[in-house]
């Protein structure tokens, strides 16, 4: 079934594998973007937290009304 893919035991064997350097750098890779999408993802929580309660006063929002 091997050889119907381009290669057989022999072309493996004489690849050096490549194949596993591969996997290996896609599996740091998603490793490293899974960990810089959680750290930013708190980075984020955290600076921006605020933001969400900076809104007017119900004083505010009083003042506005009576005139």
């Amino acid at each position: 079934m091997g050889a119907g893919f381009g290669g057989g035991a022999s072309s493996a064997a004489a690849g050096g594998g490549g194949v596993q350097r591969t996997t290996d750098f896609l599996e740091k890779a998603t490793w490293g973007l899974a960990v810089a999408f959680f750290t930013l993802s708190l980075l984020s929580n955290v600076f921006l937290s605020g933001g969400a309660t900076d809104g007017p006063s119900t004083d505010d929002i009083d003042n506005v009304l009576e005139e």
